[in-house]
């Protein structure tokens, strides 16, 4: 990746960037990456979310063993890493649907009205 020009690195995206390993063995978890850097964990929150998002740099996260930031090297890791976005929006949705439920029933006092019609 160049990042060269307007979009260069700032010093810390840098340090964060050279701490996260390609690979999934060799994540590194928020806590050990933000000890690393000297920051908080909210702020290497913002910042890998302003690598990722503004950089276009695709950082991975995995859960689980070896859970931590990575880059990914393989196709699966990538395909895995994709995978467990799409379980946290499905995820995020039916929270949502929940939460929308108890609104109507409890605040907006209109029953039960995402019962299924049969």
């Amino acid at each position: 990746m160049n990042f060269d020009g307007p979009a260069e690195l700032t010093e810390i995206e840098r340090k964060v960037l050279s701490l996260i390993q390609r690979g999934r063995q060799n994540a590194i978890s928020m806590p050990a990456l933000a000890t690393a850097c000297g920051i908080s964990t909210r702020e290497l929150q913002q910042i890998i979310q302003s690598l990722i998002n503004e950089r276009g740099v695709f950082i991975a996260s995995a859960t689980g063993r070896n859970h931590g930031y990575y880059i990914p090297e393989t196709a699966e890791e990538y395909r895995a890493a994709v995978d467990q976005l799409k379980h946290r929006i499905i995820s995020l949705a039916r929270r949502i649907r929940a939460m929308d439920r108890a609104a109507y029933e409890e605040i907006f006092g209109q029953g039960n009205i995402f019962q299924e019609v049969k």
